[in-house]
């Protein structure tokens, strides 16, 4: 009976087993609703095309579609509001608002609705809706480096050589170039915007000066010039007007202090250097007893602590930890907190850190989540709370294009790889079955969470040439990209589920591999911050890596790359092994090649001797370690390197000058020793890492460009000073 039985709910269970199937099956088959169709194509805007005011309107028809669920239309509100806020436009807080009143049972969006209008609260101030409202004031290769007046009127620039009125748009000149001396970095404003100090470097073995200057012009005074100062560095003017916060020494081993500009007194603050942290922006709280200050942090030098110093020197304590590459723009009017840029919440965001008694008071908040699709530059605070930002004119795109291998003529014609996002993308690379394309785009996805803990500078993006779709992930990690020019290699596993790159969370340096369909994040093997371009094995065994020692400077006084060497490291056993050391006293770049077939690895290196400057492309033999030249070019540089599928040959770029100035071209080379051959594709633009798809025809590449810089101001982010409140 008991065995009847059982048969019978075997039965039963089969059964149920083969309907679930059959119900998921057909449920798999349902076609997308209406309202998750017009959801995706909102998102595409939004994320991909960057069409803002497009998604909003669709995001909206979401809202009123009769097959929408409660959770879908939670979240086009909540990225309804999202859009209004990166326009910066009014139309952000009511979003918010109705996220909050009509969907509060969907606790992830009205949580993160909560927290925005919290943050929008704090920086307009309590009981002021007012909106950001961002403003071009000024186009210009010189508009995002230079330095505003506190009062905001005026823009020193040219390293302080010039004078722009940002109302009139008028320029002028204001300190003379001289055949004696030059001015060493950048200005400082007086709080009062009457004069500027700068530090002096007169021509010959003359100590450093720092002098001043009216804004109106004039004659400079000389307020201080001793030899043993060393002045490398001004960072900010005291509110009282008697006193400069400086950097004293050099770069290696120096101090961050304060020079009074009565007597020349120095009062030492802290430290500076490779062991104590490197000293970036420093900033006067409003009543002068402290400075805001930006130092590297001591195991990641990407990443910067925000530290609070006494301006009496009596000591020093942390607000931010150096997880984040956060660096001091100022404080609030009301002296309440300090404002900082930071890539903790996506690219170029402002936040706040409030500061009682000398201390940090609660975490860090959000008040602007992107001040552009580049990154800013010289983020600045006004009196009044008006940020101004930089950004830069440098463009970076992922083009793709058809030549013919062995011909090397142009079959298809270089085009933008995803036109839509025109300027910020780069690092593009192949699928090994050459049906999609990962690269990387200098903004965040639109579909992070505006208050997301992420380091990432930049979003990684799936492409599938076939449909056209694009997936974006917003990662936890920065994929070696602490600068604009910065194009770290994005390399697929062999089975095309990761994407393998360098980078760091925000306090170690490893080799990642991310997952194409769910973004997520592994650190494979750490790294020191002299090891660049890691690249894995076929198996994901091994790790190949170029190492490079600390540049010293010669017997002349020049710096010197030194030599640089190829090592392999077990991840097994922790062991490494250097496969080749540079017999040619040469800095070898961060880009490493492994053959498809696993049996070469490529690189090239710098090289000098009588006849110039170059680039020399080497090859090592897996087997035997044994090092072949490959390519040489004299009086030029190499962009990047990519293999043919054949593992015979290698396709590179190489830069050098042409008829109308500096041009790009496509080489290929052969490892066996015959000719290098150059190909039709040639641009006036830096050509950075090329990929070759599988048929070895189709070629992806990133060219550097450049357009005007541009100078914005941001206003209504900051809390105001109260009438008649008297200031910390």
């Amino acid at each position: 009976m008991t065995r009847h039985l059982s048969a019978r709910l075997a039965v039963v269970a089969t059964l149920v087993i083969v309907l679930l199937a059959l119900l998921a099956h057909v449920q798999a088959q349902k076609p997308a609703s209406q309202a998750e169709l017009r959801l995706g194509k909102a998102l595409n805007q939004e994320d991909v095309s960057g069409n803002l005011k497009d998604a909003i309107a669709t995001y909206e028809q979401v809202l009123k579609a009769p097959d929408a669920t409660r959770a879908q239309k939670a979240r086009a509100q909540f990225r309804i509001g999202a859009c209004y806020e990166r326009l910066g436009i009014d139309g952000a807080r009511k979003a918010y608002e109705l996220v909050v009143a009509n969907y509060g049972d969907m606790t992830d969006f009205a949580s993160q609705a909560k927290s925005r209008l919290a943050t929008m609260g704090l920086g307009a101030g309590p009981g002021d809706s007012r909106a950001p409202v961002a403003r071009l004031l000024w186009e210009d290769d010189a508009a995002p480096y230079g330095v505003v007046s506190p009062d905001g009127r005026l823009f020193a620039y040219d390293v302080g050589a010039k004078i722009r009125n940002l109302a009139t748009g008028e320029s002028r000149q204001l300190i003379v170039e001289s055949k004696d001396g030059l001015v060493l970095a950048d200005v400082v404003w007086s709080r009062d915007s009457k004069q500027l100090g700068y530090v002096w470097l007169p021509r010959g073995d003359q100590p450093a000066e720092l002098r001043v200057i009216d804004a109106s012009g004039g004659t400079s005074r000389t307020l201080i010039a001793r030899p043993e100062m060393k002045v490398g560095q001004l960072f900010d003017w005291s509110p009282n007007g008697q006193s400069i916060a400086i950097q004293l020494g050099s770069v290696v081993s120096g101090v961050f202090a304060v020079a009074n500009l009565a007597d020349g007194a120095i009062r030492e603050l802290r430290k500076t250097g490779r062991d104590a942290g490197y000293v970036y922006r420093a900033r006067f709280s409003p009543d002068g007893r402290h400075l805001a200050v930006s130092v590297t942090g001591k195991t990641n030098r990407e990443a910067r602590d925000v530290v609070l110093v006494a301006a009496d020197g009596s000591g020093e304590t942390v607000l931010t930890d150096a997880k984040w590459r956060d660096e001091v723009v100022g404080w609030t009017p009301d002296a309440s907190g300090v404002v900082f840029v930071s890539d903790r919440g996506g690219s170029g965001g402002v936040w706040v850190i409030g500061v009682t008694s000398g201390r940090a008071s609660g975490e860090p908040r959000l008040l602007k989540a992107d001040l552009g699709q580049r990154a800013p530059r010289n983020v600045q605070v006004a009196k009044n709370g008006t940020v101004f930002y930089g950004l830069s004119g440098v463009t970076l795109d992922a083009m793709v294009a058809t030549l013919d291998p062995t011909s090397g003529r142009v079959v298809t014609p270089p085009s933008l790889l995803v036109p839509q996002l025109a300027g910020l993308t780069k690092s593009a690379s192949w699928s090994p079955d050459g049906r999609r394309v990962a690269f990387l785009s200098n903004r965040p996805s639109a579909g992070a969470s505006m208050t997301s803990q992420s380091a990432a500078s930049s979003s990684l993006s799936v492409l599938d040439v076939t449909s056209g779709l694009t997936t974006t992930f917003s990662l936890p990690i920065a994929l070696d990209d602490s600068n604009a020019l910065s194009v770290p290699a994005l390399r697929w596993s062999s089975d095309g589920e990761w994407v393998i790159s360098s980078g760091n969370d925000g306090k170690t340096y490893a080799l990642y591999r991310i997952a194409i369909r769910t973004g997520e994040t592994k650190a494979l093997a750490t790294r020191p911050g002299t090891d660049y371009g890691a690249i894995l094995s076929l198996d994901g065994k091994r790790v190949y890596y170029a190492r490079n020692p600390p540049r010293a400077r010669t017997g002349s006084g020049e710096l010197s790359d030194g030599t640089g060497s190829i090592f392999v490291r077990d991840l097994a056993t922790d062991q490494e092994q250097e496969l080749y050391r540079n017999d040619e006293s040469g800095f070898i770049p961060a880009f490493i090649a492994l053959s498809p077939d696993g049996t070469w690895l490529a690189f090239y290196c710098r090289t000098s001797g009588a006849s110039g400057s170059g680039s020399a492309l080497k090859v090592i033999s897996i087997s035997d370690h044994t090092a072949r030249s490959v390519y040489r070019s004299v009086n030029g540089s190499i962009g990047g390197i990519a293999w043919m599928p054949d593992s015979k040959s290698l396709a590179l770029s190489v830069r050098g000058s042409g008829e109308s100035g500096s041009v790009s071209s496509i080489w290929l080379a052969p490892i066996d020793g015959g000719p290098a051959m150059k190909t039709a594709l040639e641009v006036g633009a830096n050509i950075l890492s090329p990929s070759l798809g599988p048929d070895g025809q189709r070629l992806l590449y990133t060219v550097v460009g450049s357009k005007p810089g541009q100078l914005w101001a941001l206003e209504n982010v900051l809390p105001q000073a109260k009438a008649g409140a008297t200031k910390k």
